[in-house]
């Protein structure tokens, strides 16, 4: 079974069901569709995953809310805001 990462949704397309979540340790964008999630997707939601590879490149499956397991402090949280 693959590690859990998490990140942030950045891009989806409601029509197609396709989009994209940037990966919170590497940057990195890796492409989703709505029907691997078990939440209900929205651009700038917190989710973990796990990654699958495809013919395509690596795909995130298995998507759900992520929220931290403590609060934020106000540094984090604008260190995060820049990063957006």
């Amino acid at each position: 079974m693959s590690p859990v990462f998490s990140g942030t949704i950045q891009w989806l397309n409601r029509r197609s069901g396709y989009g994209m979540i940037a990966v919170d340790t590497s940057g990195a964008v890796v492409g989703f569709h709505e029907r691997d999630a078990h939440t209900d997707c929205v651009v700038g939601e917190r989710v973990c995953f796990r990654l699958r590879m495809s013919a395509s490149g690596p795909q995130a499956v298995a998507i759900e809310s992520y929220t931290p397991p403590y609060p934020l402090s106000r540094a984090e949280v604008l260190w995060l805001s820049k990063r957006g």
